[in-house]
């Protein structure tokens, strides 16, 4: 008895503990508002999570209905054709008289899965769902959780296969397709596109009520708009600011398109190649696959490398080393020149050289500020990152 007395003692003291570890989130939580605004926040995204619900509600019954109309109990299966009879000729169906594996069947001979020789297709309805399990469309409650399982998009191919199996395959084609469609991409996204504008109203209200207190950042990605005969573009600043001591020319090539054009076909190319490489089974070692890959590898990582160099050459350390883009390029740099190494080729050193196509996202301007809205700067990317781990840990 005074042993669990200690140990109910510790795990309580352990416990209250980890609790006084989550008052630092106040820090991060705390904040005043009027309190006009803040009701006039939840009043509307209220009303925004109340309507989104309904829809989703809608649907939910909606395709519950469909499910008990169209497909009813699915309970046939192919059984052994040599079951046993009761006194009044009704078969005597057990488990050990399934197909292995359990196989779904349908009655109509123009429709569904049909036993194979020495089956026969039998209703199974002695079983219970302890058993057979808890989906299905056998009536509207059981239907609606069916509908909610396939909608989260587990599992809900076995459903969809045993349908196949026992009705006609269009039932469940225009069913299951129009169901993922609906309730798992629009209404789900509704709803996250509902949440996130909900904070991000929140977010304006706080820049409303507290203004801009950040400062600018001295980033080299600063651009302003220029015009000319041919039209506006965005221009950065520090285009004509060279910290190398490479001539014209060379900055002429490297803000060239064409230049980026390039580097972009020999990442494509180097992906594709890579792609290509398979293994196969046969009790030759892993040398002979990736043999002639290998010199194909150095002959990327070389290119790729020289151009790593062209950009310091031309930007000068600190011109190229204060660029996001360019330090995560160097990394990649670094780590494929020691994957080429003979001893270092078949290592977890690979992961650089499949890194490579993370590079593509910069041949699309859209795509590349679509991830940076994102993902952020890397310092606050790297912030989200240790405070999740310390929530983790705690």
């Amino acid at each position: 008895a005074g042993d669990s007395t200690k140990v109910f003692l510790f795990i309580h003291y352990e416990s209250t503990k980890t609790l006084d570890h989550i008052r630092f989130l106040r820090v991060f939580l705390k904040f005043s508002m009027p309190k006009s605004r803040i009701n006039q926040i939840f009043k509307r995204s209220s009303q925004q999570i109340y309507n989104v619900t309904l829809f989703f509600l809608f649907f939910m019954s909606l395709y519950g209905l469909l499910g008990v109309q169209f497909f009813g109990e699915l309970k046939n299966h192919c059984v052994m054709n040599n079951t046993e009879y009761d006194l009044y000729k009704r078969p005597i169906l057990t488990i050990n008289s399934l197909a292995i594996p359990d196989t779904f069947c349908s009655m109509d001979p123009d429709s569904g899965y049909q036993c194979s020789p020495g089956m026969v297709c039998m209703k199974m309805d002695f079983l219970s769902s302890y058993v057979i399990g808890f989906n299905g469309f056998e009536d509207i409650a059981t239907s609606i959780f069916t509908v909610y399982q396939a909608a989260s998009q587990e599992g809900w191919v076995f459903i969809m296969y045993r349908a196949i199996d026992s009705l006609p395959a269009w039932r469940a084609a225009f069913y299951f397709s129009t169901m993922i469609f609906f309730l798992a991409w629009l209404v789900k996204n509704v709803f996250i596109a509902v949440i996130t504008e909900t904070f991000n109203e929140i977010r304006v209200q706080f820049q409303q009520m507290w203004g801009a207190r950040g400062h600018i950042q001295k980033t080299a990605a600063s651009q302003i708009l220029s015009g000319n005969d041919t039209g506006w573009r965005l221009v950065t600043i520090d285009d004509n600011k060279h910290g190398g001591l490479a001539p014209e020319t060379c900055h002429a090539i490297l803000r060239s398109p064409y230049f980026r054009m390039l580097v972009m076909s020999v990442i494509l190319a180097n992906g594709i190649v890579t792609a290509t490489m398979t293994f196969k089974h046969d009790g030759r070692p892993r040398d002979v696959f990736y043999e002639r890959y290998y010199y194909i590898e150095l002959v990327f990582t070389c290119l790729l490398d020289l151009e790593t160099l062209f950009k310091i050459y031309c930007l000068g350390w600190r011109g190229y080393y204060k660029h996001s883009i360019h330090k995560f390029e160097l990394l990649l740099a670094a780590g494929t020149t020691l994957h080429i190494v003979p001893m270092f080729y078949p290592s977890g050193l690979t992961y650089f050289q499949v890194l490579r196509v993370v590079r593509l996202i910069k041949a699309s301007p859209m795509l590349e500020g679509f991830v940076y809205k994102i993902f952020g700067p890397g310092k606050k990317l790297g912030s989200l990152i240790i405070f999740t781990m310390c929530l983790l840990i705690i």
